[in-house]
């Protein structure tokens, strides 16, 4: 762009008329500070305004700033009498408000009908307003930059709009400054402008005057733009939702060996009451690979996979995850329980019906009965909330400490590996062994063994297994011997490989002690928390048992 162009706001000038409500996001606000390094100022303010009165507000170019808080005022043209002004402006609506106090910050505020209508989070770190739909996934629709600019993403503006039947306002200022003239024949004027832009949507004027912030001269393009809402039928809001889609899945294999798939649309499929008949049935076994809950362990802030389903955000889908193989999901529940977003990465891990579900997840189904889960992950993660409880009411302190920040996720994260890679297995060393090692209640059980009659010279020293070693003896538990030998072994393992380099020469030593490399990362960490199992039902156990020979 060249300097007379510059001068003219040819770039300006441009933006406004054919790309302000074309990009993704809409400057509905800026504060309108000088910028002495690009030698300009740019102001925008926005307001909404019914759309019979487009006509009315396009006949001036100029606006006026309002920050419609609520007032009572006293008019010549309402008789004298005070009446309330909803907005303090006539019949114009703020998106946003500038809120100022005597002895505080200022800071920017959006429109509270907009965030309530789009049910928008405020993460206050980052001055955004997010979107949460209903798998979980996040957009950000509005930004607040330094305190000085407000960007709103199109979309969301405009459906906003289409259903307050209103039409968005924005008002602008751009100011250039320079000392030489822009032309010979253009000469800055007080009196008149250089250029007049009015149409249905835009009305602008360009200004070329005389001195202003030290320099000689600047130009100044003021005016207005419209933007209207979309059609109401094309904003996917309720009522006005698009017909749901679904995907297809694969629920059998035919007589050549090829895939037949069908639609998971519940709506289409047979049930024990009479719908549909001939069509495939509601509960059709559909089976994926393991690693379709990569995604949800990754993301445990967003996601969670139970014992007997998976959390997508607000959405529970029912599933067998208690198969040691394969995931496995009735193809209605597909349908009925996630979005077509959602079903779409489930269709990447489709495969074909490899035999039976697990006797849990059958038992549960489809005889209504009570049963247990059978993958060693969700047993420890039961046995391990068991054990807080039981061991707290029976000894009135926690056997392991509450998770810090930051390390909640643990616990929901364990779980067999899916893979046999190496970074796989170590993470889930890791957070076996901050689970049952690093979380051990050192300051409690130490407690106790001063109650005991352990001298702070025999306590001192002793590492967090030690301890609970020596508080087993001292209680005179019997076969406490294997759990803590597990515990040693699992510390060794952790220390020498999953927290840090593996060129130790122990390590190969401390994979042998769990037979790692005979039977595989997976099989190896199977084993691994069928022990940790048993060492927390053990510690239930004794403890149970000696509760009840003192109550007896």
């Amino acid at each position: 762009m060249n300097d007379i162009d510059w001068k003219l706001h040819k770039d300006t000038q441009d933006w406004v008329i054919k790309e302000l409500d074309q990009s993704p996001w809409i400057e509905v606000y800026c504060r309108g500070d000088y910028d002495s390094e690009k030698s300009e100022m740019r102001f925008i303010w926005s307001f909404l305004i019914q759309d019979e009165t487009i006509p009315t507000e396009l006949e001036d170019y100029c606006f006026n700033q309002f920050d419609g808080y609520p007032c009572t005022a006293r008019f010549t043209h309402k008789g004298g009498e005070t009446y309330y002004s909803r907005f303090g402006y006539d019949d114009r609506e703020p998106l946003f408000f500038r809120r100022s106090f005597p002895s505080r910050s200022r800071y920017l505020e959006i429109s509270q009908e907009f965030i309530h209508f789009f049910q928008l989070f405020w993460d206050k770190e980052n001055n955004i307003y997010i979107l949460e739909n209903e798998e979980g996934n996040e957009e950000e629709v509005i930004r607040i930059v330094n305190g000085k600019q407000i960007f709103i993403r199109t979309l969301r503006l405009k459906q906003f709009l289409a259903f307050k039947g209103m039409s968005l306002v924005i008002g602008f200022v751009f100011q250039r400054f320079f000392d030489e003239p822009i032309a010979a024949n253009v000469k800055p004027s007080n009196q008149k402008t250089v250029r007049k832009q009015m149409d249905d949507y835009t009305h602008f004027a360009l200004w070329h005057q005389t001195g202003y912030h030290g320099h000689n001269f600047f130009s100044e393009l003021i005016g207005k733009r419209i933007i209207n809402g979309m059609p109401l039928e094309k904003t996917g809001i309720y009522p006005f939702e698009r017909d749901p889609e679904f995907e297809s899945f694969i629920i059998e294999i035919n007589s050549d060996g090829n895939n037949i798939e069908c639609s998971c649309d519940p709506n289409q499929l047979s049930n024990y009451f009479g719908a549909n008949p001939g069509s495939p049935h509601y509960l059709t076994k559909v089976f994926f690979k393991k690693d379709v809950l990569v995604k949800y362990y990754n993301h445990p802030e967003k996601y969670s996979v139970e014992d007997g389903g998976i959390r997508i955000g607000s959405c529970i889908l029912h599933a067998d995850t208690n198969h040691p193989d394969f995931v496995i999901v009735f193809l209605g529940d597909l349908g009925r329980d996630i979005p077509f977003s959602e079903q779409k990465y489930w269709k990447a891990y489709n495969i074909s019906p490899e035999g039976k579900m697990s006797d849990t997840a059958f038992r549960r189904s489809f005889l209504g009965q009570f049963a247990d889960p059978e993958a060693e992950h969700f047993i420890f993660i039961n046995n391990y909330q068991k054990i807080q409880i039981t061991w707290n009411k029976l000894t009135g302190w926690d056997f392991h400490r509450p998770f810090n920040t930051g390390d909640e996720y643990r616990l929901s994260s364990i779980r067999l590996p899916i893979s046999e890679s190496q970074q796989e297995f170590d993470q889930q060393i890791e957070n076996l062994a901050v689970i049952l090692i690093d979380s051990l209640n050192e300051e409690a059980i130490i407690g106790e063994l001063k109650k005991q009659g352990a001298s702070k010279d025999e306590i001192k020293g002793m590492r967090g297994i030690q301890k609970l070693e020596r508080y087993c003896q001292m209680l005179g538990f019997d076969g406490y011997e294997t759990h803590i030998r597990f515990l040693h072994d699992l510390y060794r393992l952790r220390s020498t490989g999953a927290s840090h380099r593996k060129d130790s020469k122990d390590y190969p030593k401390n994979r042998r002690l769990f037979s790692i490399d005979e039977k595989g990362h997976i099989q190896s960490f199977r084993e691994i928390l069928k022990q940790a199992n048993e060492l927390l039902e053990y510690f239930i156990r004794v403890f149970e048992n000696q509760s009840n020979q003192e109550t007896e």
